[in-house]
């Protein structure tokens, strides 16, 4: 089913920006429909990529296209890291501060496979660390625009069959499968972003690493399909 989805919470003058809305507004996707989100071949490499650090981080859609190579830390143990801040440009809430936070083995697989394969497919080149992990399609320098991948978001969705919902419900999602496999709320709030920015202690919120981790390893995805480059 495919219909425009009406709350006041996304009403905004703007329609090209998106609004910090409560994490409870909309309905969640299963994980059955965030396994297609990432794998089906139907959807370009570069957005399910894009797709993936939302739906396994609760990142923003402003945070996501922000990320830089530079700020995603493979190496560290027990899993991979991403440090996640408010854009330079652009609208940054209250709660929007800087974060660590673990990589998921599911979206350390799907971003490895960017790394070595797509990206250079797509950009021409072996990409380095101060390029975006998702620039603009076309433009490696430039970061993607909400009002386009917005309509690229609702195209994904038609391909698929799934109901039509904004992008921050991808955020949503995180948040209610993270609740269903038992991550503590108090950090759940930490690893979205929801603290207030002068709360913030530290990049991991005053948690351990090794704690953080565990919460993520919750989460119990495996996503399988494809890792080809696609155009986007």
């Amino acid at each position: 089913m495919d219909h425009e989805l009406s709350s006041p919470a996304i009403s905004t003058p703007d329609k090209r920006r998106e609004v910090e809305v409560p994490l409870r507004t909309f309905h969640p996707f299963t994980q059955d429909q965030v396994q297609r989100l990432l794998s089906d071949p139907q959807l370009p490499q570069d957005r399910r990529t894009l797709y993936a650090i939302q739906l396994l981080t609760g990142a923003r859609f402003n945070e996501a296209v922000a990320l830089r190579w530079g700020d995603c830390d493979f190496a560290s143990s027990p899993l991979g890291a991403l440090q996640i801040a408010p854009p330079i440009k652009g609208r940054a809430y209250k709660h929007q501060h800087p974060r660590r936070v673990p990589i998921h083995p599911a979206l350390h697989q799907i971003l490895a496979d960017w790394h070595s394969q797509g990206w250079g497919a797509v950009y021409g080149r072996v990409p380095t660390g101060e390029d975006l992990i998702i620039p603009r399609p076309g433009r490696p320098t430039l970061v993607r625009a909400a009002y386009t991948e917005r309509e690229c978001w609702y195209r994904a969705l038609r391909a698929l069959g799934l109901e039509r919902r904004p992008m921050h419900q991808q955020r949503h999602t995180f948040v209610h499968l993270s609740e269903s496999a038992g991550v503590p709320a108090t950090m759940l709030e930490w690893l979205v972003g929801r603290v207030l920015a002068n709360k913030a202690v530290d990049l991991q919120g005053g948690y351990s690493w090794r704690s953080l981790c565990d919460a993520i390893l919750l989460l119990q995805w495996t996503i399988t399909g494809p890792s080809e480059g696609n155009d986007a």
